[in-house]
């Protein structure tokens, strides 16, 4: 495990110490303690740990008036996830009570409940997944008729209709990339092109544009396109200018020689920066490193990755000094 993660769950035991009733410090902790189980040889050690405290959480959820069935019910969920003994008829039967659940307390046409639809649909046979399937697209579609405008019920129903009705799939996504691309003018003209949400809406409908709208390339376009306009209003040596360089190199890959020339170009005055961006240091000599693995220039990993060194993290494996032998070391 890396000392850092060691250092965050100390601080938030600290914190439930104080206060045993905080569940937002206690869903973090699980958050850490599953976290460890990469990287870790220690995998059974954590997700014991995540699991009592979802115990906990679940045993302080029980007990205080107010709780809602909905987060009881997504805790109990949360257990099902991390349990690596669970049963089909399991979760089978967790599927059914979130549905159950949901519809009685949100709606049958809330988000949540079409999601659940969705989710007990792949977990049942035929003749039963199809009626499923039926309803989670007879509710998007009456969400649709009562709110037009939401995209995302349109991809939804892209998807839905991939297989069985193409036409109807085209047409809802070539709607929902016009509706983005709609949003991202109405940000660019309120925010200004580089306003970190407008920049989000392009990406996003350059994303659609690519995947579904048959614009081959189009994310990276939009990268080069966003990253001029970073330059012109910022200059070449912001903070963010760096990002959306790094945005450019993600686009094209570390199999396009043209990103990775790019990356070669920029990772030395991102490197050298007044206060570096380190993890854009790492996404760009990521790309390096994998691009000369893959091209027989394995001998040149070395020196590149001496040349741009990252803030190292301490990597404890059990029966190193400072790795916790008992839980009550943690």
């Amino acid at each position: 495990m890396l000392r850092s993660r060691l250092d965050r769950i100390r601080a938030l035991r600290a914190t439930i110490a104080a206060d045993p009733r905080d569940l937002d410090a206690r869903r973090r902790l699980v958050e850490q303690y599953l976290d460890n189980q990469h990287g870790d040889p220690d995998v059974r050690r954590w997700t014991a740990l995540a699991l009592a405290e979802l115990h906990r959480i679940l045993a302080l959820q029980r007990s205080t008036p107010g709780t809602g069935e909905l987060d009881l019910l997504r805790t109990r969920s949360a257990i099902l996830a991390v349990r690596d003994d669970v049963t089909p008829a399991e979760w089978v039967a967790d599927a059914e009570e979130t549905l159950a659940t949901r519809e009685r307390v949100l709606g049958p046409l809330h988000r949540d409940t079409l999601d659940a639809v969705s989710r007990l649909s792949a977990l049942t046979p035929e003749p039963g997944r199809s009626e499923l399937r039926d309803r989670c697209v007879s509710g998007l579609e009456a969400l649709l008729a009562a709110e037009p405008d939401a995209l995302w019920v349109r991809l939804r129903l892209g998807h839905m209709y991939e297989k069985d009705h193409p036409a109807r799939a085209r047409e809802h996504r070539r709607l929902a990339i016009a509706g983005w691309e709609r949003i991202a003018a109405e940000r660019d003209s309120r925010l200004g092109p580089v306003d970190p949400s407008t920049v989000d809406a392009r990406q996003f409908r350059a994303d659609l544009a690519e995947a579904f709208g048959g614009q081959e390339g189009e994310r990276v376009r939009e990268a080069e396109r966003i990253l001029a306009d970073h330059v012109r209003l910022l200059g070449t040596d912001h903070p963010a200018t760096t990002r959306a360089r790094v945005e450019v190199v993600r686009a094209r890959g570390h199999g396009d020689p043209a990103g990775v020339a790019l990356a070669e170009e920029w990772i030395g005055p991102a490197f050298a920066a007044p206060s570096p961006d380190f993890e854009a240091v790492r996404w760009l000599r990521h790309t390096i490193l994998v691009h000369y693995s893959l091209t027989g220039r394995g001998d040149e990993i070395g020196a590149i990755a001496a040349r741009y060194p990252l803030p190292a993290e301490d990597d404890l494996q059990p029966g190193d000094p400072g790795y916790p032998e008992t839980d009550d070391d943690i």
